[in-house]
């Protein structure tokens, strides 16, 4: 979740979000892919390698995203696929000079061209302001261990978040301990999924302003993952709870999810595994509908989690707020497990686009065998306008 500090103080996460921008009636998705030639070092160097939405083969090993772009338009997206520059000059997508605002998600899937500032500064402007970014890094996706791992970096900078690179396969279990948010939307009705060649993502220790972090699912304790240490083949390392298989950040409006692996996505027969295997295609529907979302219309709050160092802890709450909530609604803090917290209202509407609130609560008393921290929604209005939010805690494992 970011850096710990000493002491009972932990500060999570930032800021009251109000309300944004109404959903477009078809949700647009906009795919990044890798210019031709400039794939697939350790594969073959086909330009297959780039996973295209608009790739059906269905020949074992194929790496197409076709049958991908086919679920996520029975969810009622519209998809649209742009390219970097060939070998010859790997000319990256001129994001500045684009209306990023037509667009719901953005997926750097196979990029691996340099960026320049102003590009990069526009993808963080399009997610602080409301849009959904996904990032999905490979080896394959660049003509060195580090190509595609670098050109995600640069945007991950703005995030919190570290790419790595690839190695190993696995696959990634509820049953197993490896979601450690497993009431999170994106993992509804999701028992498994999994990739091969993956790429794990780290939380930085340091957070830009306004960003908060999570692991959702973590890399598998008895995996190992890859570093990239930026120009060559980094080594191996045993993987932490910040290491994770699906990682997300939030800024201002907008959400970010990290993915570990292409595969996952791949057309049937594919290379590893595809969307047909385990949960894979749930799990695609869920992550695409979740960055997809709008902010405005979704009253719950993120859910928090963190590690503490002590018996108490400290949060500020990234918090979602309605566009037009009753007056004198109230969002409030209960707990479930009989511990102290202060401060609980975190948020109450007096008036027409008025709002007061205390979006920190203090939480004391709580026992050496537990280290994390969660935040519920109960779905429970009040017909006095109360909305109840449970505080719950969980034990070391």
């Amino acid at each position: 979740m970011g850096k710990a500090y000493p002491g009972f103080l932990l500060i999570v996460a930032i800021a009251l979000i109000v309300a944004s921008v109404a959903q477009s009636q078809t949700r647009q998705i906009l795919f990044v892919r890798g210019g031709s030639g400039t794939v697939g070092f350790l594969e073959g160097f086909g330009d297959d390698q780039a996973a295209s939405i608009t790739d059906f083969s269905t020949a074992n090993g194929n790496h197409g995203w076709g049958t991908l772009a086919t679920v996520l338009e029975s969810e009622g997206f519209a998809l649209s696929e742009i390219q970097e520059g060939p070998s010859s000059n790997n000319t990256p997508i001129a994001f500045d000079q684009m209306d990023l605002t037509q667009y719901d998600v953005i997926v750097l899937g196979s990029n691996n061209a340099g960026y320049t500032m102003d590009q990069i500064d526009a993808i963080e402007s399009y997610v602080r302001t409301g849009g959904g970014l996904l990032v999905i890094s490979d080896a394959n996706f660049g003509l060195s261990w580090q190509d595609a791992s670098n050109s995600d970096q640069q945007f991950l900078d703005r995030f919190g978040l570290i790419i790595n690179q690839d190695h190993g396969t696995y696959q990634v279990r509820r049953n197993n301990g490896d979601y450690l948010v497993p009431s999170h939307p994106i993992l509804d009705n999701v028992n498994s999924f999994k990739g091969e060649g993956v790429t794990p993502i780290t939380l930085a220790e340091t957070l830009p302003p306004g960003i908060a972090t999570q692991v959702i699912a973590r890399v598998p304790p008895n995996q190992d993952f890859r570093l990239n240490p930026g120009n060559a083949q980094g080594g191996l390392v045993d993987p932490t709870l910040n290491d994770g298989t699906l990682v997300i950040a939030t800024a201002g409006n907008g959400r970010v999810a990290c993915h570990f692996d292409r595969n996952t996505f791949f057309n049937q027969n594919g290379a590893g595994t595809d969307i047909n295997e385990f949960d894979n295609e749930q799990y695609a529907r869920n992550l695409f509908n979740w960055l997809a979302e709008d902010a405005a219309m979704d009253p719950r709050p993120r859910n928090v989690m963190t590690t503490i160092a002590s018996n108490g802890a400290r949060l500020k709450l990234s918090f979602e707020i309605p566009q037009s909530p009753p007056v004198d609604s109230v969002y409030e803090i209960l707990s479930s497990d009989s511990l102290l917290v202060l401060g609980p209202i975190i948020a109450q509407k007096i008036g027409s686009g008025e709002w007061i609130s205390n979006a920190e609560i203090d939480i004391i008393n709580l026992p050496d065998n537990y280290n994390r921290i969660e935040i519920e929604d109960t779905d429970q209005l009040m017909s006095s306008g109360m909305r109840f939010l449970w505080l719950r805690v969980r034990s070391s494992e």
